[in-house]
This record gives structure tokens, sequence and C-alpha cells, in this order.
């Protein structure tokens, strides 16, 4: 690939300057993206650190008499949650979560579960174990996860109306990735790298216990039980100008590439690069250490 890109840039004249260009632009990226970061606390929690999430900045509510949950093996064990109790963590970012806006909210969890109910009450549902993100005007978007499958809802109250689909999704058999990606009024669900479920961001939302600009992750439901085992979760507001946060726990090399690739395909097509720069950072981007497991 160097050949053809040195071979195009000679025959245009300008592989010189289209080099000092590249560096430039790759300064700036670094430079708005370490600005970016430096103003930004983002939650993660890792078990891996083999401490519970309340000694890694997350607060967690507890209502009832579930089993207290433990770390153990690298694992974040949640036993079986009872109806009428809830277990779940929540912390908040330094910056602040928009979902109209045009960057992008990730929320993003490595989970097992091995038992997670979902019920239906009349016009609302239940599911066992929940992922949430809300924003600064009190809207949400939770990722209700059960045996099942998993569904999407902009309603605290869990309303059918204001729900996706449900989808089909075993659960059960092994740890899973689920990914919220939330960017521009829109959710996106992803599952082990397939997208499987999108919904339109909703309404405020009238809260209990629960604040504005914040994650949450755990049993959330008084009405359905859950036993889970959890290797991390994190939270990432990744900045417009680029889509390819390095500090992210990707989950492999190629996952990161993947990811430069559609950023620099957006890039060029809407001018903000020539294909020949693209081809350069995707090139840069592959010769990194970045996904790679040590």
């Amino acid at each position: 690939m160097q050949t053809e890109l040195s071979h195009s840039f000679k025959k245009k004249g300008i592989m010189k300057w289209t080099g000092i260009f590249v560096i430039a632009e790759l300064i700036l990226i670094t430079i708005l993206f370490n600005t970016s970061i430096a103003a930004q606390i983002n939650p993660v929690y890792d078990a891996a650190l083999n401490t519970l999430p309340e000694n890694q900045g997350w607060s967690i509510l507890h209502i009832g008499d579930n089993p207290t949950p433990t770390v153990s093996d690298q694992t974040l064990h949640q036993e079986a949650t009872s109806e009428g109790s809830v277990d779940n963590w929540a912390a908040s970012p330094t910056g602040t979560i928009n979902f109209d806006s045009s960057d992008t909210f990730v929320l993003r969890a490595e989970l097992k579960v091995l038992m997670s109910e979902y019920n239906t009450l009349g016009t609302q549902w239940r599911a066992g174990y929940g992922l949430s993100i809300v924003d600064e005007q009190n809207r949400v978007f939770i990722v209700g996860i059960s045996d099942t499958g998993v569904r999407l809802t902009t309603s605290a109250q869990w309303l059918e109306e204001d729900s996706s689909s449900f989808y089909s999704f075993g659960t059960t058999s092994a740890f899973n990735d689920y990914q919220l990606e939330i960017s521009n009024g829109t959710a996106k669900l992803i599952i082990n790298d397939s997208s499987v479920l999108m919904l339109s961001a909703g309404s405020p939302q009238s809260l209990t216990n629960w604040d504005s600009n914040q994650v949450r992750f755990g049993d959330f439901s008084l009405l359905a039980e859950s036993r889970t085992d959890l290797h991390f979760i994190s939270f990432q507001h990744i900045p417009a100008f680029i889509a390819c946060d390095p500090c992210f726990p990707w989950k492999n090399h190629g996952e990161y590439i993947r990811c430069v690739s559609h950023w620099v395909e957006e890039m060029v097509y809407t001018g903000y690069l020539t294909e020949e720069e693209g081809h350069v950072l995707v090139s840069i981007a592959a010769r990194s250490d970045i996904g790679k497991k040590n």
C-alpha cells in the first residue's frame, strides 16, 4: 500500500506537502482530543481490580433485601435479586450528556446473564437487569436485558408505547458485549458487534432516585428478578471531531481499525481529508497497538 501511496503522491507532486499536512492534522486531532479528555472524567467500572463499584467512584442504590454483591475472579457477582428489591450503581461524567448532540455517547458492558425475568404489566414491561443513560434534560434510554432477549425504552415507567420491539437473543450462554450508542437523538444497541435495535429519544421523564446527566447499571426493577456476572462497564463521551477514542476499551484491534476506517470514509466524503491522507491515517492506525491485549 505504501508503494501505491508513494506513486500517487509523486504523480501529483505533493508527497512532501501531503505528509506534512497529515502530520499537522494528527497533531491537531491529538491536541483537541487530549484537551477534551482533560476536561472530562468518564465513569468506568473494572471488576479486574477486584473491588466493588462503590470503591471505583460509583454510588449504589440499594432497596430491599437482595444479597450483597461480591467480586471474585475479576467478576462482579450479583446473586439472585428478589421482587421488591433493587441493587444498581450510578455515576456521572464531568461533561454534559445531550442526546441531540452530534457527539457520540457510548455505554458499554461485558455481561453474562445467569437469570433475568421479563414481565409484562398491562401497558408496561420490566426486565430483571438494565443499563441506562440519562441526559441533562432528564430524557432516558434504558436497555432491559432478560434471559431471552433485550429491549430499549425511553420511558422511566417502561411503557410499551415508548419502547422498541423485543429482540430475541440468548443472553445466558456466555459473556456478551453490549454497547449503547447515542448520537443525534437516536440510540443504537449493538451486541457483539452487531446492531440489533434502534430508538429515537423521547420526552423528559419524572425520575425517582435517579439524576440527570448520569449512567447506571444493575438490577433496576422492583418487579423482575435477575442474577448476573459482570466484567466491566464504561461510559465514553466521544466528540464529533474524532469518533475513535484510542482510550476507549476496544474489544480488539480489529474493532478499532473498523472504527477508524469508517471515520476516515466520512472525513473523505465531507472533504476534511483527501483519499491519500485517509489511507495514511488508516495505515497508522493499523500499525498501532490500540485494542491489542497485553
